[in-house]
C-alpha cells in the first residue's frame, strides 16, 4: 500500500504546563502477560459489544443504528477564559460516561477512564487559565483567542481491547498551532494499558525495526531520504547510538491499533519527518504479515462507533479568569532588574582564569551541526542530559516546545532530584525594578552546575533590537536561590557553554550583529575577552586542552591556554 506523503507548512508550538497524560501513570499499573491469557480462556465465545449492547428485538435495532441510546457516551465540555469581558483563550476536553452494564462488568476500565476524566478536567482548566494569562502579557499576541482542545474518538471495543484515540489541538501565539494525536489501549477486564510488545509476535531488535522502516519507505517511498535524515539515531543522555523504531517498541511509544485489517501504527508531525510531512500512517495486513499479531487480539469485524457511541456538547460553558500558572515545589529565581550586574560578595581572590590560541579556521557556505560534531567525535548532548555527576531536565515550555523556563536537577547516580528551579520570571519578567517584561521569549538554552553555583544561559530567537536586554548567563547560587550575576546582553545565544577553570566560554551572534566568542569570569559574569569570529557560534566543546567551536560558516579549533 503507498499513500502519498501529505505536505504542510505549520510549524508546531506548544506550552506544556502540565505532563504529558500518560496511559501508565494514569492506571497505576501495566498489562500483564498472565492476565491476557486468563481473559482469553473466560471471553472464548463472547464479544464485549455483544455482552454490553444486547438487541433484543428489532426495536431496540433500529433505536441502536439510529445512534438513539449510545451505550457509551463522550461529553465534550467548553472552558472560556474571560478578562474585562473578553474571550482571550477557549478549551475543550472529553469525558467519558457509561451505561451500568458497563459499568458492572468492567469496574476496573471504568475507574481508569474516570481517572482520564479527572486529569483532562484539571489539566484543560489550569492550561486555559494559563493561556489566558499569556495572552495578556504578550506584547505581540495575535489577534483571536488562544485555544486548547482534545477529543476522543472510539476506535475499538471488545473483550480484549479498548482503544480511543486522543487528538490534541494547542494554539498560544505564534504563526501556527501544535497538533498531534495519540492512541491508548487498555484490557477492559484489569483496566491496564496493554503494550505492543504483548499483542505482536515479533520482540525488539534490528530484525523487527527493520522490519518497520522498511514498510514506512513502501508506504512513504517519495519521503524515505527524509526518514533517514530526520531519525537522530543517538541517544544524547547515554552517549550510544540507538534505533529509534527499536527504542518506541522497548519503551510502547508507538501510537497503534489492530482493526480488521490489521495492525496499524500512526505517526503525528515530528514524530518520524518534519512537521511538513504531516500525519502519517502504515498498516501490517494478515495477508503479507501472518502471524505478526496474535490471534487472541485479531478481530474480523470493525467495531461499530455509530451504533454504540454517542458524542454531545455540555450546553454550558464554565468561565475562569486568567492565572499566572505556579509551579509547586519549585524555587522561584527574582529578577531583580534587567541590567547586567554582579553580586561580589561570590567573586573569588585570584580567579584561575584561560585563553584561546586559535589553531584551526575552516570556513565553507553552512556547518551541520550533526555532521561536524561526527566528524571530531563530539556527541552532541541536547536537554535532558547528564554531565557525569548531574542530570539535567528542562521543564515547563511557555511558547513553543523547546523555549523552557524551568529546570530540574537530580543526582546522576541515585536519581535523587537535588533542586527544581523556576527561572519564568527572571527570563522574561517582570523585574522588581521597572515592572517590566520582555519583549520577545527568552527560556533555558543551558546549563552546568558546578560546586554550588548554577549557570544558565537564557536567551531568544531574534535580533538584539527586538529585545535588548536578552542572550546571557546568570550565575545562581543553587542553595539559597540568590543570583550571583547576569552578565552583559548579548552575551551567549549558542546551543552550549563550557567551564573552565574560573572560567565560562561563551558565545554570541546573530544575522547582522557581530559575532563574538566571550570568556566570562565564572563567578561574577564579567567579561575577561572577546574574541571575534566569522559568524555565530552555534556550538562549544572541550576536549583535553583544545576548545572546539562550530559556527554558522566556519570551524574553529583553539588550543586553551593558562592566562
Amino acid at each position: 500500500m503507498k499513500r502519498k506523503c501529505m505536505l504542510y507548512s505549520k510549524k508546531a508550538l506548544t506550552m506544556a504546563l502540565v505532563s504529558a497524560l500518560c496511559a501508565s501513570a494514569i492506571s497505576g499499573c501495566s498489562f500483564k502477560k498472565e492476565d491476557s491469557e486468563e481473559n482469553a480462556a473466560s471471553s472464548v465465545g463472547s464479544t464485549l459489544a455483544e455482552a454490553l449492547f444486547p438487541e433484543t428485538n428489532e426495536e431496540s435495532t433500529e433505536k441502536s443504528e439510529e445512534n438513539s441510546e449510545g451505550q457509551i457516551t463522550i461529553i465534550n465540555h467548553n472552558i472560556h477564559c474571560v478578562s474585562d469581558g473578553d474571550v482571550i483563550c477557549t478549551g475543550k476536553y472529553p469525558e467519558f460516561y457509561f451505561t451500568d452494564e458497563f459499568s458492572a462488568k468492567f469496574p476496573k476500565l471504568r475507574d481508569t477512564l474516570e481517572r482520564y476524566n479527572a486529569s483532562w478536567k484539571e489539566e484543560t482548566e489550569g492550561t486555559v487559565k494559563a493561556y489566558g494569562h499569556f495572552k495578556l502579557i504578550d506584547n505581540y499576541a495575535t489577534d483571536g483567542a488562544y485555544t486548547v482542545e482534545k477529543t476522543v474518538n472510539i476506535v475499538r471495543v471488545d473483550d480484549r481491547l479498548f482503544t480511543f484515540s486522543v487528538s490534541y489541538y494547542d494554539y498560544s501565539g505564534g504563526a501556527h498551532p501544535f497538533h498531534s494525536t495519540e492512541y491508548y489501549n487498555f484490557d477492559p477486564v484489569t483496566g491496564n494499558t496493554v503494550p505492543l510488545t504483548d499483542v505482536i509476535t515479533a520482540k525488539p531488535g534490528a530484525e523487527t525495526s527493520q522490519m518497520f522502516w522498511q514498510r514506512l519507505y513502501d508506504t512513504y517511498p517519495e519521503c524515505e531520504e527524509e526518514f533517514k535524515s530526520y531519525d537522530i539515531g543517538f541517544d544524547y543522555e547515554t552517549n550510544e547510538e540507538i534505533d529509534t523504531f527499536e527504542q518506541k517498541l522497548i519503551e510502547d511509544r508507538f501510537n497503534w491499533a489492530v482493526l480488521p485489517d490489521g495492525l496499524w501504527i500512526y505517526f503525528s508531525p515530528y514524530d518520524v519527518a518534519s512537521y511538513a510531512t504531516g500525519y502519517l500512517e502504515m498498516n501490517f495486513p494478515d495477508s503479507e504479515y501472518p502471524g505478526l499479531v496474535l490471534d487472541a487480539f485479531k478481530i474480523a469485524e470493525k467495531f461499530d462507533a455509530d451504533r454504540y457511541v454517542k458524542y454531545e456538547e455540555d450546553p454550558e460553558i464554565t468561565e475562569v479568569g486568567p492565572e499566572e500558572p505556579v509551579y509547586e515545589g519549585s524555587t522561584t529565581i527574582a529578577n531583580p532588574f534587567w541590567e547586567g550586574f554582579t553580586n561580589y560578595s561570590y567573586s573569588k581572590e585570584n580567579p584561575q582564569y584561560v585563553t584561546l590560541e586559535k589553531t584551526k579556521e575552516d570556513k565553507t557556505d553552512w556547518i551541520d551541526i550533526s555532521v561536524w560534531c561526527d566528524d571530531n567525535n563530539i556527541p552532541r548532548k541536547e536537554f535532558p542530559y547528564e554531565d557525569g555527576t548531574y542530570r539535567y531536565v528542562p521543564d515547563a515550555p511557555v511558547e513553543y516546545d523547546y523555549m523552557y523556563t524551568g529546570l530540574e536537577i537530580y543526582d546522576a547516580a541515585s536519581s535523587e532530584k537535588l533542586y527544581d528551579f523556576d527561572l519564568y520570571t527572571l527570563a522574561n519578567g517582570p523585574d522588581e525594578e521597572s515592572d517590566k517584561y520582555s519583549a520577545e521569549t527568552q527560556y533555558i538554552r543551558w546549563a552546568r552546575l558546578v560546586d554550588d553555583m548554577l549557570y544558565v544561559e537564557l536567551s531568544m530567537n531574534g535580533y538584539a533590537s527586538e529585545e535588548p536586554d536578552s542572550s546571557y548567563i546568570v550565575g545562581i547560587n543553587a542553595e539559597s536561590g540568590q543570583l550571583a550575576f547576569r552578565s552583559e546582553p548579548q552575551t551567549a545565544n549558542a546551543e552550549n557553554f563550557e567551564v573552565i577553570d574560573d572560567c565560562i566560554i561563551c558565545g554570541y551572534g546573530f544575522t547582522a550583529e557581530p559575532d563574538y566568542l566571550y570568556i566570562l569570569d565564572r563567578y561574577t559574569g564579567e567579561r575577561i575577552e572577546t574574541i571575534p569570529v566569522n559568524s555565530a557560534p552555534e556550538f562549544i566543546k572541550a576536549v583535553d586542552d583544545t576548545l572546539y567551536v562550530a559556527c554558522y560558516n566556519t570551524s574553529y579549533e583553539f588550543k586553551i591556554k593558562e592566562k
